[in-house]
C-alpha cells in the first residue's frame, strides 16, 4: 500500500518541486531574473532576446517546457512565442516605438489568463497572456504599461529638443 501511495504522489511532487525551482514552467507571472539561464539562452538563440536585454517579467502557459510558449517584455520590446499543432515556433514581437496601444481583457476566474492585446502602429496586433495566479497579471500589465509610457515620454522629450 505504501509503494502504491508513493507511486501515485511522486509525479505531483516532481511537478511541484520542478515549478518552484524553475526547472518547469510555473503557473504564475515571474520576474525575468527567476528564469534559468538555459531558458534565457534558448530565447537568445530564437532571436527573442538580444545581448544586453534584461527580461522584466515573463509568463509561460506551457506545461513542461518554457521553449513551447512564453510571453514577456524587456527594456526594449514585448514578445510572445508559441508552438503550433505542427510544432512550428511562432514569434510575435514589437519594440515600444512600434506599439500604438496596449489593451487588457482581465481574467474572469483564477483558472483563466488575462489577455493583453498589443496593437502596432501598422495596425497589426498580437496577444500576450498572463496568469491571474496571485494577481500577478496586474503586476505584469502595470510594469509593461509603465515601460511603454516611459518610452513614449522619452521619445517626446527627444523630439522637443
Amino acid at each position: 500500500r505504501h509503494y502504491l501511495l508513493a507511486f501515485l504522489t511522486t509525479p505531483l511532487l516532481v511537478l511541484f518541486l520542478g515549478s518552484d525551482t524553475g526547472i518547469l514552467p510555473t503557473n504564475a507571472v515571474i520576474e525575468g531574473k527567476q528564469l534559468l539561464s538555459h531558458d534565457i539562452k534558448m530565447m537568445q538563440r530564437k532571436g527573442l532576446l538580444k545581448p544586453g536585454d534584461r527580461l522584466d517579467y515573463f509568463y509561460s502557459d506551457a506545461f513542461l517546457f518554457v521553449g513551447n510558449d512564453g510571453n514577456g517584455f524587456t527594456q526594449r520590446h514585448v514578445f510572445s512565442y508559441w508552438k503550433d499543432e505542427k510544432d512550428s515556433l511562432n514569434i510575435e514581437q514589437a519594440t515600444y516605438n512600434e506599439i500604438l496601444d496596449v489593451s487588457i481583457d482581465w481574467c474572469s476566474d483564477l483558472t483563466d489568463n488575462s489577455t493583453i492585446t498589443i496593437t502596432r502602429t501598422d495596425g497589426t496586433d498580437f496577444l500576450l497572456f498572463a496568469s491571474c495566479t496571485e494577481k500577478k497579471d496586474k503586476t505584469f500589465v502595470k510594469h509593461l504599461k509603465a515601460r511603454w509610457q516611459s518610452h513614449k515620454e522619452n521619445v517626446a522629450a527627444n523630439e522637443s529638443n
